[in-house]
């Protein structure tokens, strides 16, 4: 008997992780009418008619209701870039009872995850190059624990539980910074924008596969949401079609091959966005869900021909832990038990056996806490079950 452990959850070719950066109980009313426009809330407006959220449940969750969203939550008044440009609402999370309630009712969907991105995701500058990420601010660990602890605490009071995983603000850091997530008991983090760092050319930080810093599940962000396919006339005038046109002729990139490669080396999906175009110094924030909705459309349309697993950062970042640190012990013929670690205890993973002399298209794990089924894909029997450290794991023909 041969078991192998799959590298993701239902031996999927890669993981697809859409995620959304500043969502905040904040609102940038562009055209000063005093009501929303599309494009402007950045989540503040909860479910009301053009919000953040009737755009992402209208135009993604309706039609392609196997993604799963984490959305990156600045708990804190969020800053401005700049002071004085626009007319701006912008509150902690707490501020507003309806507010509290969006977030409940949202965290309770099990294609939802609320993660961490600071709170106040920085301090204003006087123009745009002067404005300062929250990591970059912290002057020591101590410092930056503190920060992170408040923060953490601002949203377990608004929604019961604590973040597992989050990103740096900006994707901007300093020394102190991982020590920080390290020791204030994160799960998972996005450290780098790695699509971004590989367009500098002498940059080697950047890498497209799970990693760990410290204790911390480390995830890439491999997809620009806004690196448009050239199939989407709709923004043949803009800057960033011009963009796409360049890295085709140029470097030989299109969107679709870039999906393409990541998924031909079993790598991470994961899609980066943001709540909205409009920032207090006037310039549009890309990528956006707003100017980028045709785009992602067609970008969730396009990964239907694969065979792809739609998780949140948390549910990736445990397989990840599951995946790496479980052994596999055979006994004999139809008994195994797994080695695993401590932390992992009950965590899901997707196995596929070689059992030579079985005719059934179905067989049963039987252990001591619960029953698996794994079915008979191709000539190999394939199924996720729960590690449990040093448990008996029997077959049993169906």
């Amino acid at each position: 008997m041969r078991i192998e452990k799959c590298k993701w959850k239902m031996d999927a070719q890669s993981p697809v992780m859409f995620m959304i950066d500043d969502f905040a109980n904040v609102w940038v009313d562009k055209n000063e009418n005093n009501k929303l426009d599309k494009g402007e809330d950045w989540g503040h407006f909860c479910k009301d008619s053009n919000s953040m959220w009737d755009i992402l449940e209208k135009s993604i969750f309706t039609q392609f209701p196997e993604v799963k969203t984490t959305l990156f939550t600045v708990v804190g008044k969020r800053a401005p870039i700049i002071n004085g440009k626009k007319k701006i609402y912008s509150a902690t999370i707490l501020q507003d009872d309806k507010f509290v309630d969006f977030l409940n009712e949202i965290n309770k969907s099990k294609n939802i995850e609320i993660a961490y991105h600071g709170v106040t995701h920085g301090i204003t500058g006087i123009n745009r190059f002067e404005f300062k990420e929250e990591w970059e601010t912290f002057n020591s660990l101590e410092e930056a624990i503190e920060n992170i602890e408040i923060g953490k605490e601002i949203l377990y009071k608004a929604i019961g539980e604590y973040p597992k995983g989050g990103k740096y603000c900006g994707y901007k850091y300093n020394e102190f910074s991982d020590k920080s997530i390290s020791q204030t008991g994160f799960l998972w983090w996005c450290r780098h924008w790695d699509a971004q760092l590989e367009e500098v050319k002498d940059n080697s930080i950047y890498n497209y596969e799970l990693d760990k810093f410290y204790d911390v599940v480390d995830i890439p962000s491999t997809i620009d949401g806004s690196f448009y396919s050239l199939k989407d006339y709709s923004k043949f005038f803009s800057k960033k079609y011009f963009k796409t046109i360049y890295k085709k002729t140029v470097e030989g990139k299109t969107i679709e091959s870039l999906i393409d490669y990541r998924i031909k080396n079993g790598q991470i999906i994961s899609i980066q966005e943001h709540s909205s175009p409009f920032r207090a110094d006037n310039r549009i924030q890309y990528p956006n869900i707003v100017s980028d909705l045709n785009n992602l459309k067609y970008i969730f349309s396009y990964l239907k021909k694969y065979n792809l697993w739609y998780a949140t950062g948390t549910e990736i970042a445990e397989y990840y832990l599951a995946y790496k640190t479980t052994s596999i012990k055979v006994i004999d013929e139809n008994n195994f038990v797994l080695d695993i670690d401590k932390n992992i205890e009950g965590k899901e993973l997707t196995i596929s056996i070689n059992r030579e002399n079985i005719s059934s298209d179905i067989i049963k794990l039987v252990t001591p806490k619960e029953n698996f089924i794994l079915n008979k894909i191709g000539s190999r029997y394939k199924g996720t079950i729960r590690v449990y450290n040093h448990v008996q794991y029997s077959i049993q023909e169906e």
